[in-house]
């Protein structure tokens, strides 16, 4: 909500099996990635969208309540991923997302 309230169109996945297609699909300019997802979890889905041809580009926000040295244990490759933990400021989270991609 805080998102679109900003002008960025959005989109969710209900799990970890969804998320990849739905990337697919869309071609977002960015991915918000928890790493606690149903079906697989988000760590699974990083590899996939960092080894599909038509996502791997696309960048990726890791939010999750994980902490961050948790998420490093399960996802050591993502090291220079930006890592917000929830719940995160955000003003910090909008400011990250404005890096990646302007509001439509």
């Amino acid at each position: 909500m805080t998102l679109e309230k900003a002008g960025y169109q959005t989109a969710a996945a209900a799990d970890a099996m969804q998320g990849p297609m739905m990337a697919r699909n869309l071609k977002p300019d960015l991915i918000i990635l928890d790493i606690m997802m149903p079906a697989g979890g988000g760590a699974t889905v990083y590899r996939r969208l960092k080894q599909n041809t038509m996502t791997m580009a696309i960048p990726i926000i890791i939010h999750s309540s994980a902490t961050l040295d948790a998420i490093r244990t399960v996802l050591p490759e993502a090291d220079d991923v930006p890592m917000v933990q929830k719940p995160a400021d955000l003003t910090r989270l909008l400011a990250l997302v404005s890096e990646f991609a302007p509001p439509s």
